[in-house]
């Protein structure tokens, strides 16, 4: 009789274990977040303390209140990420709210199996002021459970706030796979998310040369921008400059517009066109207008800029604005 209930039991539990699940897609938004343990709500969210970045944490859960929770401190663009894992077959839930209680994340089953895990970047909280955000859990089914909680913070790898906050590293194990720009400082991070060999074996491939300079945009992640596509100066938060042998001008430049990267060339030093193998390889090298030096008025070694023209002729006008030079057929 023992051994035909308890085989009943198991098989009741079996079939508990086993039922569909839907996602608690409950909403937190507005729920009440309090450290008094006789608060006890149905709905509320009790305060079990603080954990900080590499500290892992054990909880017990019950129900009522429905809902336990970890507080941390964290900065805007900080990379965060969030386990909740049980040892015991129980099923954890975890969410990732901000400072007003919104709704920034949720994980239910991660990879497969049980526990829950949650990665994110901290979008910052509607007081910049403020950087405390919450990790809030429960068992799936309510029931009695015991927890382990961690909280890691990752570097990103491509946060930047200014052109001086990115460098430029290779993209990949092999030279010949190119460029890309990461955070100063990152370059070991990056380097071991690729996860090369020791002695990597890469194809021998001619490497074309990439003149992309590192530059922060305004995402506020590095990126490679070719000198013909920066946007220098302008009166703005982060004024992007020229690399080295490009001068940044335009006439808007004078009421703190932006202007363009050209390549100088001519001068002393008899600068040519597309020395760097870049995208002003085609470009001809025509004399800065405005200046005081003339080559048609017995100027010598007189600087220029590079202009691509193709295979037509290049006409300036000199006038006011230096920019007054096109590409015409040639007469």
């Amino acid at each position: 009789m023992t051994t035909r209930y308890t085989l009943l039991s198991l098989l009741f539990a079996a079939s508990a274990c086993g039922a569909a699940k839907t996602d608690p897609v409950e909403p937190l938004d507005g729920v009440a977040i309090t450290a008094d343990e006789k608060a006890d709500l149905p709905t509320s969210i009790r305060l079990l303390g603080s954990i900080a970045p590499g500290q892992t944490k054990t909880a017990s859960y019950s129900n009522p209140p429905r809902y336990r929770a970890f507080k941390f401190g964290g900065a805007k663009g900080d990379v965060v990420s969030i386990d909740v894992r049980s040892t015991s077959g129980d099923d954890p839930v975890a969410w990732l709210l901000d400072d007003a209680g919104k709704t920034l994340a949720f994980n239910d089953d991660a990879n497969g199996g049980l526990d829950s895990h949650i990665d994110a970047t901290l979008p910052g909280n509607a007081n910049p002021n403020v950087i405390t955000y919450y990790i809030v859990f429960r068992e799936y089914h309510q029931h009695r459970a015991t927890f382990t909680v961690s909280l890691a913070k990752k570097r990103d790898l491509y946060a930047c706030k200014v052109d001086a906050d990115c460098v430029k590293v290779r993209a990949g194990c092999c030279p010949h796979l190119g460029w890309t720009a990461v955070a100063a400082g990152a370059e070991g991070d990056y380097a071991a998310s690729l996860g090369c060999p020791a002695n990597p074996i890469c194809p021998k491939v001619l490497e074309r040369l990439d003149v992309r300079v590192p530059q922060c945009g305004d995402a506020g992640k590095c990126e490679l921008v070719a000198p013909d596509d920066i946007a220098c100066g302008g009166r703005r938060l982060n004024p992007h400059g020229c690399p080295s042998g490009y001068e940044c001008r335009g006439d808007a430049l004078a009421w703190d517009g932006t202007g363009k990267c050209y390549q100088t060339c001519g001068g002393f030093a008899g600068l040519q066109c597309g020395r760097d193998g870049g995208t002003s390889a085609a470009n001809a090298c025509v004399d800065v207008p405005n200046d005081d030096c003339d080559p048609a008025a017995g100027g010598a070694d007189c600087p220029g800029f590079c202009h691509r023209c193709g295979n037509v002729a290049f006409r300036c006008t000199y006038g006011t604005d230096w920019l007054n030079c096109r590409c015409n057929p040639a007469p």
